[in-house]
């Protein structure tokens, strides 16, 4: 049983059909269950879930038994458990062992339990399920792209064949009437020549932008689907979801819906209309013995190492330029950051330097590349330039030995054949358009999947090694988990906010490494507070914070006439609104005695902890 991971804590029900519907018909589509299933924030209910394992094929039957019902009940096949979790029920599959149990939780993956310990999460509903008979499956996301529409994957491919047909019949006639003209030398003919060249060349323009105009009228209505089923997606998700995003993907998600239809729309009808009419032409060159094979394998040779080279260089300074934005991103928001924060100079001087060096570093990155495309363009030319002439020079030793071929017949030749390699050529470079799809697919997915309403509950700074940077001219070091308490809180949040740092270091909180969160977000992410930094504010609904026990009690037992504390126990209260934040308090309490530091942990920062990560001392 293959379980798939789900991306937020309410898709439980949802990623357990999608498992389930992989074991039973060998088929999957995670975004297609999404979509049916229509997820609000609680997630699926028990009646929700049935229907929509019906209309996928699968028959769920729902059951309330006890545990010792469960544990006697004798059960061989997989079946779907109600767990009891602190964010409330959970979806998970099972099988029974004799002596514990196998558990496929989306959220955590494949593990064993005693029947001891699932007693203690029990939910006291088990759901058997099994494959409907003659139901038939077929989801859409079997390959790697989105969806194709099917209907219009015919039409467009028989357009090109059409196209193509068009552009070999224009050949077969221009074969007769050169050799007629060559024949007869009459000027009349030479007249018709030009006009037939004429008629032939602007009905195939006219089907080329016929075939341009559905393109475009095709990609915009894809354009929306995407669009609508984007906009769908994020309507109940909280404003917050924007902090989980890198923001420059922002101005690339307009683009990115735009090349995911066109590739499906355009450039797979394309390829396979290419492969077709290549395989046609190759199978007539082989039957008919044209003595041009070995030209048409050099070219074949030719268009794989250039496809090769493209992909590997391309692929490099890709990766290098995507770098060296985000770097470029990454010094410019430390150098705001500390502008507003820190006003260090030291830092400030030494982030400029960096800012401009990477800018140099894109320009040059930039320059390189364009160079390298106009050699490799040069190149290409040159080469195809060669393959013609090492076909007419052929064809004419052909014709001088009065073999079976006349001039009409080589034109055509001549003519096939380039339309041959400019397909070989279309078809090598897909697979430049096909990374250029996933990168944009990436783009797509990043914020349809993003995670949005993730609780971080009890979270934990689970690993911390190797962690160096430099403050006010000092250089920090932590190399293990329990010098974290020995270094200031200051420190630790100006390495959090800038991260000035080797990059062999690991620093997880919640099982999640912090290296791979933008430094945006990160930023989003903490709240540092000092004894100089204590700032009376206030939230819309501080009066509904006020009226809780446990902030009354508070307010009872502490002495508020000390302005100090009332400020400080009235930035807490408000604090109790944030959620999935890193809470740093530096020195914050040294006005408290003891008593009250207790008071105020088992009540303020223990709720403040529920929904963010707390450090203090």
């Amino acid at each position: 049983m293959r379980v798939t991971q789900q991306l937020n804590n309410n898709e439980c029900g949802a990623c357990v059909i999608n498992s389930l519907i992989n074991h039973f018909y060998h088929n999957e589509n995670y975004h297609e269950v999404l979509d049916y299933c229509s997820i609000n924030q609680l997630g699926l209910n028990l009646f929700e879930f049935e229907n929509a394992c019906i209309h996928f094929g699968i028959n769920a039957t729902s059951y309330q038994l006890s545990f010792n019902e469960f544990i006697n009940l004798e059960i061989n096949d997989y079946f779907v458990l109600l767990i009891n979790k602190k964010e409330g029920n959970h979806f998970v599959i099972a099988k029974k062992n004799k002596d514990n149990i196998v558990i496929y939780d989306s959220a955590i993956g494949k593990y064993d339990l005693t029947y001891e310990e699932l007693g203690k999460t029990f939910g006291g509903i088990l759901i058997k399920v099994r494959k409907l008979k003659k139901v038939k499956i077929n989801l859409k996301e079997k390959i790697d792209w989105f969806s194709l529409n099917p209907s219009w994957l015919i039409i467009s491919v028989c357009i090109q064949m059409l196209i193509a047909g068009i552009t070999v019949a224009f050949g077969l006639f221009m074969n007769s009437i050169i050799d007629l003209t060559i024949n007869t030398q009459a000027l009349k003919t030479l007249i018709f020549i030009c006009f037939t060249f004429l008629i032939i060349g602007l009905m195939k323009n006219i089907g080329n932008y016929i075939y341009s105009w559905l393109i475009i009228k095709v990609s915009y209505d894809t354009y929306l689907t995407y669009k609508n089923k984007l906009l769908k997606r994020l309507f109940n998700k909280k404003k917050s979801f924007i902090n989980k995003v890198d923001q420059n993907y922002f101005y690339l998600l307009n683009d990115a819906i735009y090349a995911i239809g066109y590739f499906e729309l355009n450039n797979i009808p394309n390829l396979i209309s290419d492969i077709v009419i290549n395989f046609i032409i190759f199978i007539i060159v082989v039957i008919v013995n044209i003595p041009f094979l070995p030209i048409i394998a050099i070219g074949l040779i030719f268009e794989l190492i250039y496809l090769f080279l493209a992909f590997i260089r391309q692929k490099d300074l890709y990766e290098k330029a995507i770098k060296t934005n985000n770097n470029i991103n990454h010094l410019s928001q430390k150098y705001i950051f500390n502008q507003t924060h820190h006003h260090n100079a030291i830092i400030n001087n030494h982030l400029k330097d960096d800012i401009n060096q990477s800018f140099h570093s894109a320009i040059e990155l930039h320059n390189t590349k364009n160079l390298f495309d106009n050699r490799l363009g040069l190149i290409k030319t040159i080469f195809n330039d060669a393959i013609y002439i090492a076909i007419v020079f052929v064809g004419i030793l052909i014709i001088n030995k009065k073999e079976t071929m006349s001039v009409g017949q080589l034109f055509f030749i001549i003519s096939t054949l380039v339309y041959f390699l400019n397909n070989l050529s279309n078809i090598a470079g897909f697979i430049l358009q096909y990374i250029n799809y996933k990168k944009m697919k990436n783009i797509y997915l990043m914020f349809y999947e993003v995670d949005n309403i993730q609780s971080t509950g009890n979270v934990v700074i689970n690993k911390l090694k190797n962690i160096s940077f430099n403050f006010n001219g000092s250089d920090i070091k932590i190399k293990h988990l329990h010098e974290l308490k020995q270094i200031n809180l200051g420190e630790l949040s100006l390495f959090l906010t800038n991260r000035i740092v080797n990059n062999d270091y690991d620093f997880f909180i919640n099982n999640i490494n912090i290296k791979e969160i933008n430094q945006i977000s990160l930023n989003k992410m903490i709240c540092y507070f000092n004894f100089e930094q204590r700032l009376l504010f206030k939230t819309d609904n501080e009066l509904d914070l006020l009226q809780k026990p446990f902030v009354s009690e508070v307010m009872k037992k502490l002495d508020l006439a000390n302005e100090n504390k009332k400020i400080t126990i009235y930035q807490l209260i408000n604090l109790l609104n944030e959620k999935n934040k890193i809470i740093i308090f530096d020195n914050f309490f040294s006005i408290y005695n003891n008593e009250e530091k207790k008071l105020i942990k088992n009540t303020l920062l223990k709720n403040i902890s529920k929904e963010n990560f707390i450090i203090h001392n």
